[in-house]
């Protein structure tokens, strides 16, 4: 089964949920740093982990995402990893880092809804 690396600012938390969600429902598996960290495990070690068990990864693009030091820290090692990202922008207006912008892209800032 696919496995689908979710990158998001916590701030996404929400967002992300439903994502994961209707992402498991058209049977992909995910992994989320929030719903897949044991209690009392180092946040590097745990997100290690995800990213060499991930096939893609989506990174949710808003102001906050590409702002954030760890998702830097994420996609920088799924480039690393020569693996695809897609880039699903969930934000308009935000500049998407040059190392980035080749990658393909999805706009979801007006479609709020899952089908």
């Amino acid at each position: 089964m696919t496995t689908i690396f979710i990158s998001h600012s916590s701030r996404d938390d929400e967002f992300v949920n439903k994502l994961a969600m209707s992402l498991h429902q058209k049977q992909f598996k995910t992994w989320v740093d929030h719903m897949d960290t044991p209690d009392g495990m180092l946040w590097a070690n745990v997100i290690q982990d995800g990213l060499e068990k991930g096939d893609y990864m989506v990174l949710v693009v808003t102001d906050q995402s590409i702002q954030s030091r760890h998702v830097r820290i994420e996609w920088q090692s799924f480039q690393a990893l020569v693996k695809p990202i897609v880039l699903l922008i969930y934000e308009e207006g935000v500049e998407v880092p040059k190392l980035l912008q080749d990658y393909p892209s999805v706009n979801w800032s007006d479609s709020k809804e899952f089908n």
